[in-house]
């Protein structure tokens, strides 16, 4: 437990960048959140869906398709080796926080072009809103008929 939290501190130290830091919300993780946050607002619970291999499978198209990058560091080969033998590996932490950080950025990923196709669909009902006052027509369905089919 104070091993984890020394390490975070070195962590955050060593990346002042952090703005966010998720710790899963399971065994030791939930005291190790209520300290940090004490410290750090950026400490984010997550609550893992299903299991370790399938969050893996989840995101195996971002390695799959290069999207990941991985930096040519002494421990690269390591990590590595971690996934190779994954789900049979002595140890699976390197691929577990992997997968969950990946999942969170395809969340933000995905939630952002919601928000962006939302605006869009809103500002084009806009315009055809406005369309409709412009021709002295309310959005009934009876008058755009009419209006179209020159009225009957």
């Amino acid at each position: 437990f104070l091993e984890t939290l020394d390490e975070i501190d070195r962590l955050i130290k060593v990346t002042p960048q952090l703005n966010a830091i998720l710790i899963e919300d399971k065994a030791n993780g939930s005291a190790i959140i209520e300290v940090l946050r004490k410290k750090y607002p950026f400490v984010i619970a997550v609550e893992p869906k299903g299991g370790k291999q399938s969050r893996a499978e989840a995101v195996a198209p971002c390695f799959e398709t290069g999207a990941v990058h991985l930096p040519n560091r002494l421990w690269i080969s390591e990590y590595i080796s971690e996934f190779i033998a994954f789900p049979n590996g002595d140890h699976d932490d390197e691929v577990d926080s992997t997968t969950q950080a990946l999942m969170r950025l395809m969340n933000i990923v995905m939630t952002r072009e919601t928000n962006e196709a939302r605006a869009k669909r809103l500002e084009r009902e806009e315009e055809y809103n406005n369309m409709l006052e412009d021709m002295g027509l309310n959005n009934d369905l009876q008058d755009v008929v009419s209006f179209y089919t020159g009225g009957w």
